[in-house]
């Protein structure tokens, strides 16, 4: 085992205090001693742009057992080679897995050369971990393919998807939101050790038996990860610092301060995105350079409390014509400071294709209950002066091809969003792709499809498969396939391939080919 110096030891107190830990005062295990390998939750990267990106590990030897890691805190090395093999190092460096933060490490990567492979690997006493691969963009890509997966209930089926994500071989893999499910699932292929998670340690042990799944812990290691969330994350249907429950506000945000910090503590985010309290900041930006930019939106932060809410059902609900609040021009989903943040950052995307990734379909959608229209309360249809205030800046900035991603539903759509929301006709201004669940049940085919006349918008429904989607993005196409794949089965499942699109620069809307 590799021995520090007083120098060396000094230089890691200066790194403690440098990543906001308690300096001098922070306890290191120099040399630890594990009761079992303790990467045994893999390796990650993530938010991959044409300089750096960051690598991520847990030192967890009993992850479904609180970690069983001590209470201090103990250095991991980190190598990055050019190499599979390890064998041509190119940078190294010390980080320390403090226990105020699980014991995870979130190293930041910049300054390399630019549309590159690298490897990389993490020591903690005499263990290494697996070699992850990752990559430095292009500073002007020609080309970009995408994965985009999204709501992976461990309950209802395997991870079996990323076998063939893997197999893509995509630049990056786009997490739409519900990484985890938080609530257990009556019908269930696989079972939760526990109950809903409350606490840090709940949600650390949840993330545990998701991270591992061999299958999402290969994901992770070989492709780099641009991760954002839904509602799942922390509780059903929440909105803000409003749970469906009607928890009072000061309870349920101690409960969203320990999901928020096991997200980070689990996932390759990079040090901005470090909560702080309650409040974590995940929306930002990815830059492609001419081919476009990837602008991932929070959409359960800061948004207002649902419309119309009710404690006979908490959940999301249809909501009719008689629901007034619904129509409030105050009412956020993205919140003032992201709203504003959206609206610069719409207004420099002048070439390229403007890629808006949240976690739910902005597409409206008519529906009936009782023979009157309805509006279901907890997506975009249920604030709809906060759509139409994107829209509208979405038009004003002229921004250049926009394209939705987006996730929630369970479901695969191809959309043409409207101009006017309240003209579902009207001149289209952008497209938009959905794609379904890895595992969790879809909504009622024959329900929707009975809508679809109604609504002539959509251009694509299918939620009878579960999958991902594949986007091959160059300058004169945005082309999307719709994968389905058995989540019944832990192996040997196939791949198929159920629809594809192309969006064209200058027409706004998807077409099958």
């Amino acid at each position: 085992m590799r021995r520090w110096s007083r120098r060396q030891f000094v230089g890691s107190l200066s790194a403690a205090a440098g990543l906001g830990l308690s300096g001098c005062h922070t306890r290191l295990l120099l040399h630890p001693q594990f009761v079992d390998n303790p990467f045994r939750l893999g390796v990650a990267s993530g938010d991959p742009d044409s300089e750096g990106f960051v690598i991520w590990t847990r030192l967890a030897p009993q992850p479904l057992a609180g970690g069983g890691m001590t209470s201090m805190a103990v250095p991991v090395r980190w190598e990055l080679a050019s190499d599979e093999k390890m064998g041509r190092v190119i940078r190294s460096g010390e980080a320390l897995a403090e226990p105020d933060w699980g014991h995870s490490v979130h190293v930041e990567l910049s300054g390399l050369p630019a549309g590159r492979e690298y490897f990389y690997r993490f020591y903690a006493g005499g263990e290494v971990s697996p070699v992850g691969r990752s990559k430095t963009l292009p500073v002007d890509p020609g080309q970009l393919r995408i994965a985009i997966a999204s709501c992976q209930h461990f309950e209802r089926g395997y991870f079996s998807a990323y076998r063939h994500i893997i197999e893509d071989q995509p630049d990056l893999l786009l997490f739409a939101g519900d990484y985890i499910y938080e609530t257990p699932d009556k019908r269930k292929i696989r079972q939760y050790l526990a109950g809903e998670p409350l606490t840090l340690d709940d949600y650390r042990v949840r993330y545990a038996e998701y991270r591992l799944d061999p299958d999402l812990q290969e994901a992770h290691r070989l492709i780099p990860w641009v991760m954002n969330w839904d509602d799942h994350e922390v509780d059903n249907d929440y909105a803000g610092l409003h749970s469906q429950d009607f928890q009072p506000v000061s309870e349920f945000a101690r409960r969203r301060q320990a999901a928020y910090q096991a997200f980070y503590e689990h996932l390759p985010l990079r040090l901005a995105a470090r909560p702080r309290g309650n409040q974590m900041q995940l929306y930002r930006l990815l830059d492609f350079g001419s081919l476009g930019r990837m602008l991932v939106l929070d959409g359960r932060q800061y948004r207002h409390p649902q419309a119309c809410r009710a404690r006979s059902r908490k959940e999301g609900k249809l909501l009719g014509p008689d629901c007034i609040e619904r129509l409030e021009p105050n009412r956020s989903y993205l919140g003032k400071e992201q709203e504003s943040w959206l609206q610069s950052r719409l207004a420099e995307a002048t070439s390229g294709w403007t890629m808006l990734a949240g976690p739910q379909v902005i597409t409206p959608f008519r529906q009936r209950k009782d023979g009157q229209p309805a509006y279901w309360n907890d997506n975009w249809n249920g604030y709809p002066a906060a759509r139409r205030r994107l829209l509208n800046d979405l038009q004003a900035s002229q921004a250049s091809d926009p394209i939705f991603l987006s996730g929630d539903i369970h479901s695969f759509w191809a959309n043409q969003v409207p101009s006017d929301p309240d003209q579902l006709d009207s001149r289209p201004l952008a497209a938009e792709f959905v794609t379904t669940s890895l595992t969790a049940k879809g909504p009622p085919f024959d329900l929707f499809t009975g809508l679809l006349p109604d609504n002539p918008q959509v251009h694509y429904f299918e939620s009878r498969k579960r999958g991902y989607t594949l986007c091959d993005i160059n300058r004169q196409r945005f082309h999307t396939e719709f994968v389905g794949v058995d989540e019944q089965q832990p192996s040997n499942t196939s791949r198929e391939s159920l629809a594809s699109f192309e969006v064209l620069p200058g027409q706004p809307w998807p077409v099958k080919i």
